[in-house]
């Protein structure tokens, strides 16, 4: 996990986290310096500066006729997350309502990418049910090295949900056992070597996901589907 990673999260694309941490080095300076440091165009740079003062991170002022940039401190990033949250908030009985209102409910999502993933994990927190897992370590602790993952095994554990897997054989010695601190159980099955994806059960949803470079993952919302698969999974953890 680095500083870029973290301003993405925040909601920066790529370049803008690169643009930020740069005119916090900096101080303040113009467009056209700021494209030479950033090894982007001067017309992109106005178009990615104007994007960074829409969503609050950047202001600016004149000297003369030039046009200054600033980045706003960091601790005002927090202060934005908290507005958002606040915001939000405020709607979120409204959205509930309108999602209840749709006859047609989606009842099998397909999720691309890791963002895609990310958004299957954050439905296990709101869902807030234990979790079961079962998938080949060596591929998902490619997750590990993701920030979304640490910050969703640390809110997992504050908001007491359980996960129980089944994989393969664990080489990571902190991994390796069930944890009650962690709230984590492990069962370890050669065979699962094999195994190239994850599936999982919370609630009354489950579904698949893979681990390649653009990973895919399919969520089921159907109570059959998660107790049968559960059945499976109890009998493999047995």
């Amino acid at each position: 996990m680095d500083v870029y990673s973290a301003l993405e999260e925040f909601g920066l694309n790529n370049r803008e986290a690169k643009v930020y941490v740069k005119l916090l080095e900096l101080g303040s300076t113009t467009a056209s310096q700021l494209a030479k440091y950033v090894n982007i165009l001067r017309p992109t740079m106005y178009e990615v500066l104007n994007e960074m003062i829409k969503k609050g991170v950047v202001s600016y002022s004149f000297s003369g006729r030039k046009k200054i940039f600033q980045a706003l401190n960091p601790k005002v990033l927090t202060q934005i997350l908290e507005d958002k949250k606040r915001m939000l908030q405020d709607f979120v009985p409204e959205l509930v309502n309108i999602s209840k209102a749709n006859t047609s409910e989606q009842k099998v999502t397909t999720f691309f990418g890791e963002k895609g993933l990310k958004a299957i994990y954050d439905d296990m927190l709101v869902t807030n049910k234990d979790i079961f897992h079962i998938f080949n370590y060596q591929e998902y602790s490619k997750l590990f090295k993701l920030y979304w993952i640490q910050n969703f095994i640390q809110k997992r554990v504050e908001k007491k949900i359980w996960f129980r897997a089944v994989v393969n054989k664990i080489t990571d010695p902190e991994l390796k056992k069930s944890s009650k601190k962690q709230l984590r159980e492990i069962k370890s099955l050669n065979f699962l070597k094999d195994f190239k994806m994850s599936m999982f059960i919370y609630g009354d949803k489950c579904g698949f996901f893979t681990f390649n470079e653009q990973p895919v993952g399919i969520l089921i919302e159907n109570p059959l589907i998660s107790s049968s698969l559960k059945v499976l999974f109890n009998n493999l953890y047995s």
